[in-house]
């Protein structure tokens, strides 16, 4: 609601009540109530009347940012003035307000937002406090915390082809009875469109390359008991050598990537991009060679997919 309507409404809201005073300079007034609630909803600590009621009301944190790290969020602001204390308010929507949002009490700059949902992002806003009042809220800033290392498993249940497209097979990952108690997993699956590792042979263009790739440069990646090692990725967010099987056996599941061990997309077997289950073929992998592909099964065969935190 922008300033103009909000305070529209609250002079009808005052409009509509029994007024029984109208000195707006009497502290007892139903209008000198009105004038002090719109002057600190707007933030303004101009004198009233000749006095300033409003001045105990800190200014609103300016210079936030936040900044995404390992399982946490970090976020900094600049102090205001007159203030003693200063809260945090968060969520996982944009449009972070005092009553939506969850709050952080007594924070200082930088704070540390420790063991988030890795993968997803997350809004935030701060206020600044004091004995008086809370200010408004700061401009909306958000972060995406990530996780190192990160978990992978194959899937208990077993799909054909037409799993939902990638937002599906990501959907199927986060219900799976394999996955860990905590994460945001997505499906190592690629396509066409929408999930692509690599355009060229293990990336020779960089990470420029991925559309919404599944593993991350430079992560190690474990086993869902959060211990045994799979490997670690390069540079450009791939496992190319060196690593072990995701499941302590060699699986076959679902891929689409092509047979030679580059991580590029098969050019028409991915199920149409994982949308179909009539009989176009898909390239399938082994959770004992990641990269590697078997070649190609029909879409009405079932497999696994491997899931990938975030």
């Amino acid at each position: 609601m922008n300033n103009a309507v909000f305070i529209t409404f609250v002079l009808l809201c005052f409009s509509c009540a029994k007024r029984e005073f109208s000195n707006s300079c009497d502290p007892a007034s139903q209008d000198f109530t009105q004038i002090l609630f719109i002057k600190a909803a707007l933030n303004d600590k101009s004198s009233h009347c000749g006095i300033n009621y409003t001045s105990a009301i800190p200014d609103i944190p300016s210079g936030v940012s936040a900044t995404s790290g390992t399982n946490q969020n970090t976020v900094t602001w600049t102090n205001s003035t007159g203030a003693t204390s200063y809260n945090l308010y968060w969520r996982n929507l944009s449009g972070v307000t005092k009553t939506n949002g969850i709050k952080i009490s007594n924070v200082t700059s930088p704070y540390t937002h420790s063991n988030p949902i890795n993968g997803t992002k997350l809004y935030y806003v701060v206020t600044a406090e004091n004995s008086g009042a809370e200010s408004g809220v700061s401009s909306e800033v958000s972060a995406t915390s990530f996780c190192n290392p990160c978990k992978m498993f194959m899937t208990a249940a077993t799909y054909d082809g037409n799993m939902g497209g990638f937002s599906g097979a990501d959907s199927k990952c986060s219900s799976d009875a394999n996955k860990p108690a905590t994460g945001t997993y997505k499906a190592l699956l690629v396509g066409a469109i929408n999930r692509i590792a690599c355009t060229t042979a293990s990336c020779s263009g960089g990470v420029s390359e991925h559309t919404d790739w599944v593993m991350q440069s430079n992560r190690a990646y474990v086993r869902s008991d959060g211990t045994t090692a799979i490997g670690t990725t390069n540079v450009n967010g791939l496992m190319l050598a060196g690593h072990v099987d995701v499941t302590g056996g060699a699986n076959t599941i679902w891929t689409g990537l092509n047979t030679a061990t580059d991580y590029t997309t098969h050019p028409n077997e991915h199920c149409t991009n994982w949308t179909d289950n009539s009989g176009v073929a898909a390239r399938r992998g082994s959770t004992g060679s990641i990269p590697v592909g078997l070649g190609g099964s029909v879409c009405s065969t079932v497999y696994s997919i491997v899931c990938v935190e975030q």
